[in-house]
């Protein structure tokens, strides 16, 4: 091919009319979609960033330069971020579960302590009246008498 060839398929992609995309997908951003948000779009960043990590490995292999070799670094730190912060969520709520239950087996600890500690109570007081029965049985109880006769 000559330089007017060239040249001229340059001008014919230069001058082709370019429509642009507009997405607009009507997402808000709120507290309460975050952890949606986040676990969508950041595994989706690290799925196609380990995608452009495979084919950016396959093009330095066949023509290394500094360049190419500085994107993948680059690509391959963004990807390792992005993991990062997929496993600060995974851990996170790890973290609030084992929390909710630990608390939850506290509070059933605590109610099994008071229901034992209201058993004994009980059973004490019951104790205590028995007890209190028997002793008063076996005690001889006096009566003493004092007669009089009385002449009319």
């Amino acid at each position: 091919m000559d330089d007017n060839s060239v040249d001229d398929l340059l001008k014919q992609l230069s001058d082709f009319p370019r429509e642009k995309k507009v997405r607009d997908d009507g997402f808000e951003l709120s507290n309460e979609n975050l952890e949606e948000f986040l676990l969508k779009y950041t595994g989706r960043l690290v799925k196609d960033s380990v995608e452009s990590i495979e084919n950016m490995k396959d093009f330095i292999d066949s023509a290394p330069d500094a360049e190419s070799t500085e994107a993948l670094a680059s690509l391959i730190k963004s990807a390792t971020s992005s993991i990062d912060i997929l496993q600060r969520i995974m851990t996170s709520r790890e973290k609030n579960n084992s929390s909710k239950e630990i608390a939850k087996m506290k509070i059933e600890s605590q109610q099994i302590q008071t229901d034992k500690e209201i058993g004994a109570r009980l059973l004490l007081s019951r104790e205590e009246a028995i007890k209190a029965l028997i002793e008063s049985s076996t005690k001889p109880k006096a009566i003493e008498v004092e007669s009089k006769i009385v002449e009319d």
